[in-house]
């Protein structure tokens, strides 16, 4: 059996994450967060990224391009919205880029990260000939990541890559026009001799798989000090190291001021998701583009529909400056940020809103929410970093209560790459204890709602299968690996939508 990367190892201390009283849910992601913080006060890791540092400060280049997939492109915006001036004034064009494009900042772009040709021509425009390429990929994996990698070494222009994954585990399989996959590039990108490779060693997630977590924490908390010491010319060891230190005390005493929040909000944002009814995030500047963040990922992570977890921000699209008008006024009209009672129903199930950032609900709902069944909550956090903490812990915990996790496994993710795809696969081996090829008979079987599968669906490629819109594709296939027909399925998951509940 093919060894894991560490984020898609189960984390000893969460198997029984399903069980847990929120209390324990919210000691158990604290616990988490701070052993990310702990994997970048590592001598190593502050030594690569001072080394990163210095190239920067010596030679500054005109244009540095900070790309990821999924969460890591969505934290590449966050995080230029909030370096950017400080960079200009330092001469360098701080630029974002994620896979599939800013509607990917809101909503999963299917087959958007498996796209390694469209990421080296999109990448190799914004490089051009004196650029700087920094990828984010957590678990070493994203193909799009690998080609911006293979796209700057092509035209012999710098680059860092960022993942919490060993470099020996980088994925091995095969890309679209980069037969070595992730693996084949790293290594090639280490051999140059020139190239930056930043892997702190963060661990198993708490919810297994789920790097907007640990992975995301410790990606900002690394960049956030690296561009604010940048813009100071302050890149020792030493100086890195007290800046995450002073990060890891902040977390901590935040944690300590709002646990009790945490785990009101958390029981009421459960409650709402249980019942049937919505959870909302009204924000404005860091805080309210962290609840974008953090919205953004339930649809991926728990299968959850776009409007089960909703931000909207005061400002709308006009928060993210790194987009151009044009493109601010496609997505307001695909995907609007400013809430109107329109969007957010009629108010006949549960609501939970939570405030963040000083933000005040718009005139025209206030006398809407007064009523309705709505729980509002006030968080007002001393910085972007506990804030998006908090706004994790609330969302995860959110979705346990709601039953989309049994034991410490996303049991209901979307499959809209073949990352996830592959998880999904272990997923349902694991918790039907059958071998991998049966788990795949599964998948194919729920996706296609046809079991058992023919011989010429199994021999389909993974995109084919990603093209098809199925729901609950994976709680449908432990039930059909576990001996189910395809219709008995279905109607349990409709009778129980908690699946573990029908594991026992």
């Amino acid at each position: 059996m093919k060894e894991l990367s560490r984020s898609e190892l189960p984390h000893p201390a969460s198997k029984g994450l399903d069980r847990m009283e929120p209390g324990e849910m919210v000691d158990l992601f604290h616990a988490c967060d701070l052993e990310a913080m702990e994997a970048l006060l590592d001598p190593c890791f502050l030594k690569s990224l001072s080394a990163l540092g210095t190239r920067l400060h010596k030679e500054p280049p005109p244009r540095l391009v900070l790309a990821g997939a999924g969460t890591s492109g969505r934290l590449a915006y966050l995080l230029a919205e909030r370096h950017r001036d400080a960079l200009r004034r330092l001469g360098v064009e701080l630029i974002p880029w994620i896979a599939g494009g800013p509607k990917a900042l809101c909503l999963p772009v299917e087959g958007a990260e498996d796209d390694s040709l469209a990421a080296k021509r999109s990448l190799g425009n914004l490089l051009g000939d004196d650029g700087f390429f920094v990828g984010i990929s957590c678990g070493l994996s994203a193909p799009a990541v690998a080609g911006g990698m293979a796209e700057a070494m092509t035209r012999g222009l710098g680059l860092a890559i960022f993942g919490t994954n060993e470099p020996r585990l980088a994925r091995k399989d095969p890309f679209p026009g980069l037969p070595e996959g992730f693996f084949g590039v790293l290594q090639k990108a280490v051999e140059r001799g020139d190239s930056f490779v930043l892997t702190p060693d963060t661990g198993p997630e708490a919810l297994t798989g789920s790097s907007r977590m640990k992975g995301g924490t410790s990606t900002l908390v690394a960049f956030d000090v690296l561009f604010e010491s940048l813009s100071e010319g302050n890149l020792g060891t030493q100086s890195l190291g007290n800046r995450i230190e002073s990060l890891r005390s902040l977390v901590k005493e935040s944690f300590s001021l709002n646990r009790s929040s945490l785990v009101d909000a958390l029981r009421a944002a459960g409650k709402a998701l249980r019942e049937g009814g919505q959870v909302l995030y009204w924000g404005k500047g860091e805080a309210g583009l962290a609840g974008v963040l953090d919205a953004s990922e339930c649809t991926p992570t728990f299968g959850a529909e776009p409007n089960q977890v909703r931000a909207y921000l005061e400002e709308g699209w006009g928060a993210y400056r790194c987009l151009d008008e044009d493109q601010r006024k496609k997505l307001t009209a695909s995907f609007p940020l400013r809430m109107s009672p329109a969007l957010i129903g009629s108010g006949e199930k549960p609501l939970f809103a939570l405030l963040l950032g000083g933000a005040h609900p718009p005139s025209s709902l206030s006398n809407s929410l007064e009523k309705w069944d709505v729980s509002l909550l006030r968080v007002d956090l001393a910085d972007l970093l506990p804030t998006k903490l908090f706004l994790n812990s609330l969302s995860t915990g959110a979705f346990v209560l709601a039953g989309k996790v049994y034991q410490n496994r996303m049991i209901d993710l979307q499959l809209s790459n073949s990352k996830l795809f592959q998880r999904a696969q272990r997923i349902v081996a694991d918790l039907a204890g059958v071998p991998q090829s049966e788990a795949l008979r599964s998948i194919v079987g729920a996706i296609h709602g046809v079991y058992p599968p023919s011989v010429a669906l199994l021999r389909l490629p993974v995109e084919a299968h990603l093209q098809i819109k199925a729901h609950r594709v994976v709680p449908t296939a432990v039930l059909l690996a576990r001996g189910l027909d395809l219709a008995e399925a279905k109607q349990r998951l409709e009778k129980e939508p908690r699946v573990g509940l029908l594991m026992e």
